[in-house]
């Protein structure tokens, strides 16, 4: 569905501390591939995809901007000038995204009837925004005395909160790689590897799937036909108060 590569783009991101600017456009990369499958099921989605393209142009200028730093073709004076700013793009992008991408999840995980990945996707939401506001108002380019003294002490929290925001929007992206599919795909068949044990392995894990959705469809199927019976039970019993 495109949850997969969302997912590896998305544990890409992750490194935004390390020379981020040099791997920052793969993982853009890797999640617009993922949001191009994933667009068509919700407009929440959608705006998450068309979100992705001026991120992508904001992290290619941050990429080209580190190289050049790199290789010593700009100032460091007018690299800190160009820099402040993009810093401040990015991740401000990236919520504008996160938040598309969130909405989308959750509507998606409803319509899937998966309760717990709505919630999951609407703590997240929130989650999220407190952290990347606090991020981007620490990140503005002001030379306050309080405001570079409040930064100081803020801001390995507020680096911590951002990273915990992230891991769990992982988390959450690849639950629903593992839960949300296509009809279709669930009549797919699983590819042989030509490892034995790993094939061995897929094989018990697909039995113990199919045993559980039995399972789940013998307790619906149950369920179903109490509700019948009491249904039954109680029109019959309002057609016999009526006839007295």
């Amino acid at each position: 569905m495109g949850f997969g590569y969302l997912f590896l783009g998305y544990l890409v991101s992750l490194n935004f501390l390390v020379y981020s600017p040099l791997t920052t456009p793969i993982a853009v990369v890797l999640m617009l591939r993922g949001m191009l499958s994933l667009s068509r099921f919700n407009r929440p989605l959608k705006e998450a995809y068309i979100i992705l393209w001026p991120t992508l142009v904001v992290s290619l200028a941050a990429f080209f901007l580190e190289l050049a730093r790199m290789l010593s073709l700009i100032s460091q004076a007018r690299f800190a000038a160009i820099n402040a700013w993009l810093s401040v793009m990015m991740p401000l992008a990236m919520l504008l995204f996160t938040w598309r991408m969130l909405c989308g999840i959750a509507s998606l995980a409803k319509e899937t009837e998966l309760p717990k990945l709505v919630y999951r996707a609407r703590r997240n939401l929130i989650f999220t925004a407190i952290a990347y506001l606090a991020y981007l108002f620490f990140s503005l380019p002001f030379e306050a005395d309080w405001y570079a003294a409040a930064t100081v002490h803020a801001f390995v929290p507020i680096l911590l909160c951002r990273l915990a925001a992230m891991i769990l929007n992982a988390m959450l992206i690849y639950a629903c790689y593992m839960w949300i599919c296509m009809p279709e795909d669930l009549e797919m068949e699983r590819k042989k590897t030509g490892i034995a044990f790993l094939d061995e392995l897929n094989e018990k894990m697909d039995k113990r799937e199919e045993e559980a959705q039995e399972k789940k469809k013998q307790a619906l199927a149950d369920i179903y036909h109490k509700r019948e019976a009491k249904y039954r039970e109680k029109h019959k019993n309002d057609k016999g108060g009526k006839q007295k």
